[in-house]
């Protein structure tokens, strides 16, 4: 190395192309870690997401369980049309600007009788997407119920969304008991 040089390889002059590649590995793996442990606690961490109701109910024209990300207007139609099939005058379809924003809903199946519902609590950004936090109520079976049939739902805006990331969704469920 010389005075004009700053750094130079010169001081390896006797060792191999692989002893080089190794420190040059070492390197950049000790960067990165640094750069890892500089993040701290931001790695894993999750961010509140606000989101908004659209609708929810006790019934609705889907009886199968299912967790939806709905990203466009087609699909928000079509699945609005199924949920509001049972009523006798299709209600106006809830407006959903989706170039900003995601639409959520969660559907519990369908029960022999009242005293389900579903509710999501909510909304999390994870490092691999969203996470959706739903409570899921259920009678006490001591409790009286009414013998009908009910598909409890919740569906949630997310204004400004991210359209490409997947969901999972953490359901807690909770027996409502009707002693006081």
């Amino acid at each position: 190395m010389t005075k004009d040089e700053p750094w130079s390889w010169s001081f390896m002059t006797n060792v191999s192309v692989m002893s080089r590649v190794a420190v040059i590995l070492c390197i950049v793996i000790g960067t990165s870690f640094l750069s890892v442990v500089s993040l701290g606690p931001t790695i894993g961490a999750s961010t509140q997401i606000p989101f908004e109701d659209v609708d929810w109910g006790y019934y609705c024209g889907i009886s199968t369980r299912k967790n939806l990300l709905i990203a466009d207007s087609q699909a928000w139609q079509d699945l609005w049309v199924s949920m509001k099939s049972g009523e006798s005058e299709l209600p106006p379809l809830p407006f959903v600007n989706f170039t900003a924003d995601l639409l959520v809903a969660v559907f519990l199946g369908e029960f022999g009788s009242s005293g389900y519902a579903a509710n999501i609590t909510g909304v999390f950004l994870i490092l691999t997407g969203y996470r959706i936090f739903v409570d899921e109520f259920h009678p006490d079976p001591n409790c009286g119920t009414l013998a009908v049939m009910t598909q409890p739902y919740h569906t949630i805006r997310i204004p400004g969304a991210q359209q490409d990331f997947s969901a999972t969704f953490a359901y807690s469920v909770h027996v409502v008991s009707c002693m006081p």
